[in-house]
């Protein structure tokens, strides 16, 4: 029964008692003694007195519990909101401190902290937070496109990071966008928004960001110059200062010599390979590959004839097969 039903009868008991003891009382009176002092009320008065103490005690006594109860549920209610807020941010991947009045939520808030909720039954999500959560989450997952601008996420968080990619692999555009916040490409997103930036834009484009080339990036534009549907238009002198830019190992500069070696100037080839070998020595048995590719023999007898004794064995044993008239590739000599 609730608390104003309950001072209703209350009233309407006491009401009806009251006229009941006037009709059969009317003015008589009685006196009682306390402690030696006379008390003397109608008798009306002394039949009310007991129930209306009782009633007004009772009335406080339920007052009490209810605003127990009200405060209770109201602690309930504002862990339910911390809790929803803090499940949010645990299926986000964010950081998220709550502080939970009630026992009710301090074992689930521990649970969360533990693990990530799994995403399966997420129609079955009574609140409409967390169940659009899930679905983005999902859809991410899912190599999705999501908006997650009202989620303030770091750009670190790793859902940004999934939707980030997944933005990337369907818009190369967004490599430009990206690249705008990355001064290294020491993360994965940065890796990849450059990857994909040397795939599909400009020469111009590619150097404008002044990040690091790799061998792998180097193989990549030299391929689209080459290329008839994908030329970048660079010339022989900015190819020359670009491979030189470049640290490659032995075999990078083989595969660096086999990309070349068909498209540009013979004779650029050449020199530039003789600059790289005088600067690096990783350089030689690719100088002396594209030497032999260019069917300049007596040059590459040259250079063998004057390296280190135990340097290009495999190069020299080549060198004497030709000159032998054996036909072999010089695959098996790299």
């Amino acid at each position: 029964m609730g608390i104003k039903r309950y001072v209703f009868f209350v009233v309407v008991l006491i009401v009806l008692f009251a006229i009941y003891t006037v009709y059969q009382f009317q003015d008589a009176t009685y006196t009682l003694a306390f402690f030696g002092i006379n008390v003397t009320l109608p008798i009306v008065a002394w039949l009310l007195l007991p129930p209306v103490i009782l009633a007004i005690l009772s009335i406080l006594h339920l007052m009490f519990y209810s605003m127990k109860v009200y405060m209770a549920n109201r602690s309930l209610a504002k862990d339910y909101k911390s809790f929803v807020a803090a499940s949010k941010a645990s299926l986000l991947g964010k950081d998220y401190k709550a502080k939970f009045k009630t026992k009710w939520f301090k074992l689930p808030n521990d649970m969360l902290k533990a693990m990530r909720s799994s995403k399966e039954g997420v129609a079955k999500l009574e609140d409409e937070g967390l169940k659009k959560v899930c679905e983005d989450i999902s859809g991410v997952e899912g190599e999705e496109c999501i908006d997650l601008k009202s989620y303030k996420l770091q750009k670190d968080n790793p859902l940004f990071v999934q939707n980030q990619l997944n933005q990337l692999s369907k818009d190369p555009k967004m490599a430009s966008k990206i690249l705008k916040n990355c001064s290294s490409l020491d993360s994965e997103l940065c890796k990849k928004a450059f990857d994909v930036l040397v795939d599909n834009a400009s020469y111009t484009e590619i150097r404008r960001y002044n990040l690091p080339i790799s061998p792998k990036h180097l193989f990549i534009i030299l391929k689209r110059n080459i290329s008839e549907e994908d030329n970048l238009f660079i010339n022989d002198n900015e190819i020359d200062g670009f491979i030189n830019s470049v640290q490659m190992n032995e075999k990078e500069y083989i595969e660096l010599a086999k990309i070349i070696k068909d498209k540009l100037n013979p004779e650029t080839i050449v020199a530039m390979f003789e600059n790289l070998f005088k600067k690096d020595v990783a350089a030689g048995k690719a100088y002396i590959y594209t030497l032999f590719e260019l069917q300049m023999l007596d040059r590459a007898r040259e250079v063998l004839e004057n390296s280190e004794e135990g340097e290009f064995e495999l190069l020299k044993a080549y060198l004497f097969l030709r000159d032998n008239w054996k036909s072999i590739d010089i695959e098996y000599f790299l």
